[in-house]
């Protein structure tokens, strides 16, 4: 079995969308069709760190060791969980980059399937500011990496929960991963200090970074539009049939997905009366400038 083995699960997932992006406008079972293909999108990424045996590299392994030398603070469970969620892998083609979680956080990445891989430090990782003072004991518990443009990557790292905050650090790399950049984001500057639910960048200067609901039912995103110097609170209101009482539901978006100037970014919502959670999507066509429920 080889790296084709992976991308039969693309090839299945695209299919799927298009499968339902030929039928009318609706939602099917709570997805809109591109929902129903970042969920596909996902089981891949998690079925790549499964087979990654195959590729010649034990992903999962290499994440869980990192974990393990630090006193176990994620159980393999939980990394599976993360890794479901779009979290340390990412898979784009045969381009393939992972986030190991030391300090400084190392890259590995592969432009051929996973044949042959390359390793790049992210500097300025081996720190993190975290609860009013830079700290050089914060392990990584979250983390996000994909790309943008031609040569763009970002990366985003998730430090430890505390009160409903959590630390984040944020990375612009214009080079393919080969060297890395910190640029600023909400927490350093005081604007938001939630718990990162997603993160994603349409282009070097437009990026953003979602939430889970804290403070208010949300959704909460913030965006940045010049590459991180500043960041505001993208306005969005609950879909039409939900905004009667704004006490019952609440929102956690997830990583945005892009195509040039088209992106979908899902949104879990929970009804806090029945338990059930159901996933809408927000949608923008001009690069996350306007969003509207899908």
């Amino acid at each position: 079995m080889n790296a084709m083995w992976i991308f039969a699960l693309i090839g299945e997932a695209d299919e799927r969308y298009l499968e339902e992006s030929e039928r009318p406008a609706k939602r099917v079972r709570g997805k809109t069709a591109r929902a129903v293909l970042i969920a596909a999108i996902a089981a891949a990424v998690l079925a790549l760190a499964a087979a990654a045996g195959y590729l010649g590299l034990d992903i999962r392994g290499l994440i869980m060791d990192v974990f393990d030398r630090n006193e176990g603070v994620v159980t393999g469970a939980e990394l599976e969980q993360q890794l479901s969620e779009g979290q340390w892998v990412y898979l784009n083609g045969e381009n393939i980059a992972v986030i190991l979680p030391e300090r400084p956080v190392k890259i590995l990445l592969s432009s051929d399937s996973g044949e042959t891989w390359r390793e790049s430090t992210v500097e300025g990782s081996e720190s993190m500011y975290a609860f009013g003072e830079e700290r050089y004991d914060i392990l990584y518990l979250s983390g996000w990496i994909g790309s943008f443009g031609e040569d763009g990557m970002y990366l985003a790292l998730g430090g430890p929960l505390a009160m409903g905050s959590q630390p984040i650090s944020l990375f612009i790399s214009r080079d393919n991963g080969a060297t890395w950049r910190e640029i600023d984001d909400p927490y350093h500057q005081g604007v938001y200090r939630g718990v990162m639910t997603g993160v994603a960048f349409a282009t070097a200067e437009t990026g953003f970074v979602c939430y889970r609901y804290y403070e208010d039912a949300g959704p909460v995103v913030y965006r940045t539009l010049d590459g991180g110097e500043t960041w505001s609170r993208l306005e969005i209101a609950p879909p039409e049939e939900y905004a009667s009482d704004s006490y019952r539901w609440v929102y956690t978006p997830e990583s945005p997905v892009f195509e040039g100037a088209n992106g979908a970014m899902p949104v879990t919502v929970l009804d806090q009366v029945t338990g059930e959670s159901t996933l809408f999507e927000l949608r923008t066509q001009d690069g996350g400038l306007t969003w509207d429920w899908g």
